[in-house]
């Protein structure tokens, strides 16, 4: 399904024309804390949701970003192609997807899209 934003489009092309740079698929994912303070990290793209503008990534739900969006949902993404020169800066709301949730499409293909590597990484010691 074509989408009606355009920067959905420049933002794939930019993924396609940089994807042999393994660091394109990170950006930049900025929340707010409960007092207001804005942190920054930097997150995984893996993949698109069912609509095809909704970015995706996973984090461990035991870490302050899962916290932090369940106060605030408000974020902002900042992704940049070293090999293009292409930056985005995306504003919107996030939403997260945990294992209580109906939706569990989005889990279990990200999930299984995972190497065994970075499922591992899910049973270390709690994030921070």
């Amino acid at each position: 399904m074509p989408s009606s934003y355009l920067w959905i489009s420049a933002l794939q092309h930019a993924l396609k024309r940089n994807r042999r740079d393994p660091v394109s698929r990170y950006f930049q994912l900025a929340t707010v804390d409960h007092d207001g303070y804005p942190h920054v990290r930097t997150v995984v793209h893996r993949g698109w949701g069912d609509d095809g503008e909704s970015v995706l990534f996973i984090t461990d739900s035991r870490s302050q970003k899962v916290t932090q969006l369940a106060a605030h949902p408000r974020v902002e993404l900042s992704w940049y192609f070293s090999v293009t020169r292409d930056q985005f800066r995306l504003s919107g709301d996030a939403a997260v997807y945990t294992s209580t949730d109906d939706s569990l499409s989005y889990r279990s293909r990200v999930w299984s899209s995972l190497s065994e590597a970075a499922q591992a990484q899910f049973f270390w010691p709690e994030p921070g």
